[in-house]
């Protein structure tokens, strides 16, 4: 079990340390020098850079390896101008089972508002334009869904998607510190405000960690003291940084274990059009 808690105590720690150490063997060494220099890298440096063994491989496509192996070993995958003449629900189709949340399309458009236009409890209506703060998607759900889907329909280098590891803020942070630390949603989901884990087991070889600062609130001094550490440690870390520039371009990403954020909207960036969807699973 990975870092959960029952019973007030931490659970084992096998499948955890498993999957933490195909985390750090995850070395971020790309093979061209103005990648290495920024630090974590931007993905999109090389159009089929694909990480392999804990080095990024040009010599490979990101195809010969399964996507369901590269995200569950590295938290997200990067695919470049990726069956453009498919329509958004044919992609995620043919990538995962798609989820439909709600009454409305299970794959919809993003698109920039300004806040005066937005619904004000949305991140669009409280930034607008501006950089949106990481975050997972839907962390005050009791069970947020697996993975995010987005793709570029009109897209901007100026306008990266950020991503940062959970498994590199609960090294940090501190596993035990965060598996007891609770957090409930700022308003009520069906009437009620359920009581959630920043870091909690789901089976018996995945772990969901949520983060949402804006939709969640901290209770008790364990939740307090998680919520801070975890904000310190975002402020600390460089983020991965992934570029939606190019009609195709797609980021798949797992929604239980990367945090991930959206850079201000610069002049002449404002039609910037992403599909995004939800995936219960990957094929």
């Amino acid at each position: 079990m990975i870092g959960g808690v029952r019973g007030g105590r931490p659970l084992g720690l096998s499948a955890y340390s498993h999957l933490r150490t195909c985390a750090h063997r995850r070395c971020y060494t790309p093979l061209n020098s103005n990648v290495a220099s920024s630090g974590l890298g931007n993905v999109n440096s090389y159009r089929n850079l694909c990480l392999i063994d804990g080095r990024w491989d040009m010599r490979s496509s990101c195809v010969d390896i399964s996507l369901k192996a590269q995200i569950l070993r590295h938290g997200f995958v990067f695919l470049p101008e990726h069956r453009c003449t498919e329509t958004g629900t044919e992609l995620a189709q043919s990538l995962g089972d798609l989820l439909r949340l709600g009454d409305g399309e299970p794959v919809h458009q993003l698109v920039i508002n300004k806040a005066s236009d937005a619904s004000p409890n949305t991140y669009s209506g409280i930034y607008g334009d501006g950089e949106f703060p990481f975050h997972t998607d839907l962390a005050h759900w009791v069970h947020p869904p697996r993975f995010l889907l987005l793709r570029c329909l009109r897209g901007f280098e100026e306008v990266p998607t950020l991503l940062i590891d959970a498994f590199q803020l609960v090294d940090q942070a501190g596993r035990e510190l965060l598996s007891r630390a609770l957090v409930k949603p700022r308003r009520p989901i069906n009437l009620r405000l359920p009581l959630l884990r920043i870091f909690r087991t789901i089976g018996d070889d995945a772990a969901l960690f949520r983060w949402d600062d804006v939709f969640l609130q901290a209770c008790g001094t364990s939740g307090s003291q998680g919520m801070q550490a975890v904000r310190e440690n975002i402020s600390a870390t460089r983020p991965i940084t992934v570029k939606l520039a190019r009609r195709g371009d797609t980021l798949l990403v797992d929604n239980w274990r990367m945090l991930h954020a959206r850079s201000q909207i610069p002049p002449g960036c404002e039609s910037r059009c992403i599909e995004r969807a939800y995936l219960g699973g990957i094929h």
